[in-house]
């Protein structure tokens, strides 16, 4: 123990990591405008490959009525048919506080 190593002493330019100054920005504003050319070319590139769909029926086309069971052009309807009651088993009368 008689052979201990002395600290190393640094002056606080020497203990300093990087050195100060617009390398760093100058770096950061590159790399964020290759970003945005990168970006910017995939977007065109994405809208030039883009697939084609079909337009859809203006408003003022008659629309096929894919359901056969409803009444022509009356839509849907939420009342029972004529003659039946409508189903009142699942409605709780006297709930429970």
């Amino acid at each position: 123990m008689a052979n201990k190593p002395k600290p190393a002493v640094f002056s606080a330019r020497e203990a300093r990591q990087g050195w100060r100054g617009s390398p760093v920005l100058v770096v950061l504003i590159v790399s964020l405008i290759l970003v945005a050319a990168v970006w910017l070319a995939a977007e065109i590139w994405g809208s030039v490959n883009e697939p084609s769909i079909p337009n859809p029926p203006s408003a003022s086309a008659p629309a096929d009525n894919n359901n056969p069971g409803a009444s022509s052009g009356a839509g849907f309807s939420d009342n029972p048919p004529e003659g039946s009651r409508p189903a009142t088993e699942g409605t709780d009368r006297q709930p429970v506080p």
